[in-house]
Parts: structure tokens; C-alpha cells; sequence
């Protein structure tokens, strides 16, 4: 009997503690990161050209965000479908003094491979403040006159691949349609933080 009753009791607890482990991890999931606040017109000061023939995305990133490649996953599958008919970028966030081996990380081979996408570091986050983006994920796009079309993230939470509405808003405006949002959530890490850090 006594048996039965400490099996119970630990049955129970092992239960409870799954149950809370499952809903902080999907907590975590589903909390955004810090939306940016773009300038309306493209920022004059940034050493990224803007195209003046077409939209302009650009994609800021920490290179060693879990969460992000599902961002750059995303990504990939935007590219298949509009092609050539927006100007894409992704910026990594890395500090000035950090080495070779923690800026080429498998986020920017990734990246990399993604056809006409340009990949480029921002050493010491100079480009991604000027665009005010905080959030690894953070996805910025500008028609070809400068002006913001759309900001936000491309996945629905943290790691998360499939449809999502910041995806089909670029999809969308590329193709010459409406853009059915402005703005999404951005789910990722901070840009500034340092590999190890937490």
C-alpha cells in the first residue's frame, strides 16, 4: 500500500513537472522579441545600397541565434518565389573585435547559399541601429523610392517554419499586390548580445 501510494506521488510530480516544462518552453516560443521602429524613408547615413529599381529587404540577424534559422529558412522559400524582384540583404550583428570563427557561423553559410542574396556583417551593430532593429529576425522592406513598406518577422514564433504573415506581406508586395500587413511580431534574440552570453 505504502508502495502505491509513494508511485502515485511520484507519479504525480514527474507529471507536474513536465506539464510546466512544456508551457515555459512554449512561453519562450511565443514571445517576440522587441519589434523595430524603422525610419519611414530609408536611412541616408546606411552604407547598404538601397536599389532605385526595386524594393529592398533587409534582414538583420545575430550569427548564432537558434531561433533564426528558421528566419533564414523562411527566407529561402521568399526568394523561390519572387526571384530577382527585390534587392535582398542579410546583415549579421557581430562586435568589432570578434574573430573569423564566431562571425561564419552555419547561419551565414546558410545564408550564403540562398541565390542573390548579399550577406554582409555589421560590426558593432552600426548598420542595424540606424534601422533600429534590436531583434535577430527582424525583417525590413523598402520600395524602390525608399519608402518603408513593411518590418517584422517572418516566422509565426521561435524556430517555427510554415506560412506566416509577415512571409506572404513580401510575397505578396513582390508579386504586385497589396501588402495584407505592415507589421509582424520578430521572433529571436537580441542582436546584441555575445555568443555564450544567454
Amino acid at each position: 500500500m505504502k508502495n502505491k501510494k509513494l508511485f502515485i506521488l511520484s507519479s504525480i510530480i514527474w507529471l507536474g513537472s513536465m506539464l510546466a516544462g512544456t508551457y515555459y518552453l512554449l512561453r519562450y516560443a511565443n514571445t517576440p522579441g522587441v519589434a523595430a521602429l524603422p525610419p519611414k524613408l530609408w536611412p541616408v547615413e546606411s552604407s547598404i545600397t538601397q536599389s532605385s529599381k526595386t524594393a529592398t529587404l533587409v534582414l538583420f540577424g545575430h550569427p548564432h541565434c537558434p531561433c533564426s534559422k528558421a528566419s533564414v529558412g523562411e527566407l529561402n522559400e521568399i526568394i523561390a518565389k519572387i526571384h530577382d524582384r527585390i534587392r535582398v540583404y542579410v546583415a549579421f550583428v557581430v562586435p568589432k573585435d570578434a574573430d573569423e570563427s564566431w562571425q561564419q557561423s552555419s547561419l551565414w553559410t546558410d545564408a550564403k547559399l540562398i541565390p542573390g542574396v548579399q550577406t554582409l556583417l555589421d560590426e558593432d551593430g552600426i548598420e542595424s541601429s540606424r534601422f533600429n532593429a534590436t531583434t535577430s529576425g527582424q525583417a525590413i522592406l523598402y520600395d524602390e523610392n525608399g519608402q518603408l513598406v513593411f518590418s517584422g518577422g517572418i516566422t509565426d514564433s521561435r524556430g517555427h517554419f510554415g506560412d506566416n504573415a509577415g512571409k506572404s506581406a513580401i510575397i505578396s508586395y513582390a508579386n504586385g499586390h497589396e501588402v495584407p500587413v505592415r507589421s509582424t511580431p520578430v521572433y529571436g534574440c537580441a542582436l546584441y548580445h555575445r555568443h555564450g552570453d544567454g
